[in-house]
């Protein structure tokens, strides 16, 4: 029952969504709103279709990093 990064994710998509136009950038939300790619990247990367938090390590994000400039162009 552990929290995944996706489910965290869309939550914090969700409540800044609450806020796009009053607080916060809707340019900016669109980009947010872009979890297809790291749920592509977790698939493609570790064969799974989530990832829990307490599995995530520091090389995460610079593979993602990598991968959104690589595979990913214009973002």
């Amino acid at each position: 029952n552990h929290e995944t990064l996706l489910a965290i994710f869309r939550q914090h998509n969700e409540d800044y969504q609450k806020q796009a136009g009053k607080l916060k950038s809707l340019q900016l939300l669109e980009i947010l709103h872009r979890d297809k790619h790291l749920a592509e990247f977790i698939e493609e990367r570790y064969k799974v279709s989530a990832i829990a938090l307490e599995e995530l390590a520091p090389a995460f994000i610079t593979d993602f990093e990598l991968f959104l400039k690589t595979e990913r162009t214009g973002f």
